[in-house]
């Protein structure tokens, strides 16, 4: 049995979700014969890089009139599809990364192609590349064969030399929206007949975190070898998901300074086996409404969370955007340690007692004129704005 995200990865422009502006400029070219020999493509793991770079291989070389390309019917496109084209070579930059591998690369490029118009090469994870192996990258993509086109990706562009990017035409991809998620999730669930309910489809878009592959993936893990319906309570269970109210409860304790309690809800947590990296995620989701709220006063809440920040929404801003940032540099280390919840425990450590400290110089409203209010409120926002806040979570 297939599994799901390769089933039903895009094989023309058309069914390419959530990078429209890419695929207009990159179907225009192929509609005019303009391709260009050297490509990067940047963003997060799972939005469609590669796809849309086999996608462009495919049209680069299909048989069909411009317009139509690609056609999916021609000898090319279908030995594409098949992973037969032997002038699509595709190299994974993480385990393929010294010179030794780009000079051979070097040598095999000045061959004609042996059947299609052109050799595509798409180098994945490109940031892998040692410095020696970009020099003689570099050195391709300054004197290219015409029969010759290339299409970096990479999830961390900034790691790639300007040199390279420059020699480049640069598309960013972007996270999928969580309704676009939604949408192909559904699609896919009836073609394969997979019953779920819509709040188990909105839980796992929201744990794909934008990425399509990611929320795919979960569906065929969850799909397989189950019988009935898939329940919201069933996705928590398989994916080690923590509710949301015991996210809310959690970060509630931490802002208001309970750090026993703090301590001992990640012993709790850490019994049964939960996905930490989601956890964070689930907590940023929260403070990014909580920020929104404090500065803008207003945000789309839930009753427990507007009752939260409601609760909070006096503490110092700048020391709330401080614990989110420690969470983002949490969120992306986490997968690597070898005791997640110890690093959780030091964070709670930290910001458990500053935050009972300012909740103590907290002058309750009772006692404080509305013009101190006013005034404490102004203050507040001058110091972070909401443009900044959305910079902080993005």
């Amino acid at each position: 049995m297939s599994a799901l995200y390769r089933k039903y990865r895009p094989q023309t422009f058309e069914e390419v979700v959530g990078q429209e502006p890419i695929v207009k400029t990159l179907r225009q070219a192929v509609r005019t014969g303009k391709i260009a020999h050297a490509y990067l493509f940047s963003g997060p793991r799972g939005v469609g890089k590669t796809t849309v770079a086999r996608l462009l291989a495919k049209a680069a070389v299909c048989q069909a009139p411009l317009p139509q390309r690609p056609c999916n019917r021609c000898v090319f496109c279908k030995m594409t599809i098949a992973g037969q084209n032997v002038d699509l070579i595709e190299i994974d930059a993480a385990s393929n990364r010294g010179i030794d591998e780009i000079r051979a690369l070097r040598e095999k490029i000045h061959f004609a192609p042996s059947k299609a118009p052109y050799k595509v090469f798409i180098i994945d994870e490109v940031h892998m590349l040692t410095k020696e192996a970009f020099n003689a990258l570099l050195k391709i993509l300054e004197e290219p064969p015409k029969h010759a086109i290339f299409v970096l990706a990479t999830t961390e562009v900034h790691k790639v030399p300007v040199t390279v990017v420059s020699r480049c035409q640069r598309f960013d991809f972007r996270l999928a929206p969580p309704e676009q998620i939604k949408s192909l999730l559904h699609k896919i669930a009836s073609a394969e007949k997979i019953e779920i309910t819509d709040e188990a489809i909105d839980l796992l878009a929201q744990v794909a975190a934008g990425s399509f592959r990611d929320a795919i993936s979960f569906l065929d893990q969850l799909a397989r070898g189950r019988e009935g319906k898939i329940e919201i309570s069933l996705v928590r269970e398989v994916l080690g998901l923590v509710a949301e109210n015991e996210v809310l409860i959690f970060l509630g304790q931490l802002l208001t300074g309970e750090e026993k309690k703090c301590l001992e809800q990640v012993r709790k947590l850490a019994q049964t086996g939960i996905d930490w990296g989601n956890f964070i995620h689930l907590l940023l989701s929260k403070l990014e409404k909580l920020l929104t709220f404090k500065i803008a006063g207003q945000a789309p809440l839930s009753i427990a969370e507007r009752e939260l920040a409601e609760n909070t929404r006096e503490l110092p801003t700048k020391l709330v955007v401080e614990l989110a940032e420690k969470l983002i540099n949490l969120e992306q280390k986490i997968k690597w340690m070898s005791l997640p919840a110890l690093a959780l425990d030091a964070l709670i450590v930290e910001f458990a007692p500053r935050f009972k400290e300012a909740g103590n110089k907290i002058v309750p409203s009772s006692q404080s004129s509305s013009a101190e209010s006013a005034a404490t409120s102004s203050e507040t926002s001058e110091e972070i704005t909401l443009s900044q806040v959305h910079s902080i979570f993005s």
